[in-house]
């Protein structure tokens, strides 16, 4: 999203990830994705590193809060929040064949206890995560929250979190959004 937020031109290569390219794995071996590969031939692996490349280059919405701003401190905390509490949450509601000791609704009910239900408060005043304007704080987040509700939609949307749905959808229905997920074929060598 920011790469195309900021009309930065780049060949896009959807990867199979049950058939990765050799290529791909020699470029970056860590052989996840996305992978950004610079002009400078720098290798970027993480998606969060990406666009903080990419909006470093040009930020003309101004997804970056000011530096030293309480709008950055936000931004960190709940990126931070989201990568290290949330992430692990979801990883161990969405695919529970993998993690035995918890059991899915555990997951779910302390996804929704430290994440979720504060992102709720948070969204009781405002449309976005850090005002009234999608910032680098929706766009990191928003596609763990997506996975986290795709995996029962209906006990997600029984939750007491409106205003968190209407954010999520919101971002969906971005003409952003919608410009980015477009289905590709998969890149081969």
């Amino acid at each position: 999203m920011a790469l195309e937020a900021e009309k930065i031109d780049c060949e896009i290569r959807e990867i199979k990830l049950s058939d990765k390219p050799n290529t791909f794995t020699r470029l970056s071996p860590k052989a996840t994705v996305p992978v950004l590969i610079t002009p400078q031939g720098k290798v970027i692996e993480e998606s969060l590193d990406i666009m903080m490349w990419v909006l470093n280059q040009s930020d003309s919405n101004q997804w970056l809060p000011l530096e030293g701003s309480q709008q950055q401190v936000w931004t960190k905390s709940i990126i931070n929040k989201n990568d290290t509490q949330f992430k692990p949450l979801l990883d161990q509601y969405k695919y529970p064949q993998r993690y035995p000791l918890h059991s899915q609704n555990e997951n779910f009910n302390e996804a929704l206890e430290k994440f979720l239900l504060p992102l709720e408060l948070l969204l009781q005043d405002q449309k976005y995560l850090i005002g009234d304007q999608l910032t680098l704080a929706d766009v990191a987040i928003f596609p763990f929250i997506r996975q986290f509700a795709m995996v029962d939609l209906q006990r997600f949307n029984q939750n007491a979190l409106e205003k968190l749905n209407q954010w999520l959808e919101n971002i969906l229905s971005t003409e952003l959004y919608n410009q980015i997920m477009i289905k590709r074929s998969y890149w081969t060598e």
